[in-house]
């Protein structure tokens, strides 16, 4: 996936928005929490889950 297509997509959820978070780009839900940031220098993003959704994925 490119950088374009991450942020396409974290962005393509309702109520999404980005803001910088340390040297990273980070998305949220307006007044919630952030779910997802990317790095750009190694195109890596992080994906924040619940303990619930990740059991769910681990399955």
């Amino acid at each position: 996936m490119t950088k374009d297509e991450f942020i396409e997509l974290a962005l393509s959820f309702p109520g999404t928005e980005s803001s910088p978070h340390f040297e990273r780009i980070g998305f949220k839900i307006i007044n919630y929490r952030m779910f997802a940031t990317y790095l750009y220098k190694n195109n890596s993003a992080n994906i924040f889950l619940t303990v619930e959704e990740q059991k769910f994925f681990v399955k």
